[in-house]
């Protein structure tokens, strides 16, 4: 049965499904605003759906994505900075990329979850100041309104602080990966 071409396609379409299912409703939210507790309800949906193991597979098919995720981005992490530094395509950035990451996996991988402790520490203070100015603008945050933009504007403002953070440390990196390798910046003449 499992190596039969429908169901590994049916596989494949109900896990991308349940990913889909589960970013979109965390990101954004499918019923009104983010907050609204019956987005929740819909995460109900994936378990209750075929057989009792059906949680457990969904669960273990997540785990098995971050862990492949957070296991190849040290070796692509690169490709940002490489790309605007270097005049390759983009097969090219890739074997680079990967190439210089050999020998630093684990220094990398150590950045990375930096990044995300560097994203929790700005954004989630921006997110409960944003909120606490927001309802003492406006009192009740509506869409559209004035303590809405309050809030927008503080989450917007950590984010761009952690990209700035990230790309410029992201940069630093490849520089010294790079090494000699790096091509000297000029200003262009006219």
């Amino acid at each position: 049965k499992a190596n039969s071409l429908p169901y590994r396609f049916g596989v494949t379409v109900a896990v991308a499904a349940c990913f889909l299912l589960v970013w979109v409703n965390l990101g954004v939210g499918f019923l009104g605003d983010e907050g609204n507790p019956t987005n929740l309800m819909l995460l109900g949906v994936i378990p209750s759906q075929g057989t009792p193991d059906y949680a457990r597979i969904t669960a273990t098919l997540a785990l098995v994505m971050i862990v492949v995720v957070l296991a190849v981005s040290p070796k692509f992490q690169l490709v940002m900075p490489l790309a605007s530094a270097e005049p390759v395509g983009p097969i090219k950035a890739l074997r680079r990329s990967w190439h210089l990451s050999k020998g630093h996996y684990w220094p990398l991988l150590g950045f990375i979850l930096l990044l995300l402790l560097a994203a929790v520490v700005l954004v989630a203070p921006a997110q409960l100041l944003g909120g606490v100015l927001a309802k003492l603008i406006s009192g009740e945050v509506e869409p559209l309104s004035v303590g809405a933009l309050v809030y927008a504007l503080m989450v917007a403002v950590a984010q761009t602080a952690l990209v700035i953070l990230s790309s410029l440390m992201l940069a630093r990196v490849y520089a010294q990966l790079a090494g000699d390798e790096v091509m000297e910046p000029s200003v262009p003449s006219t």
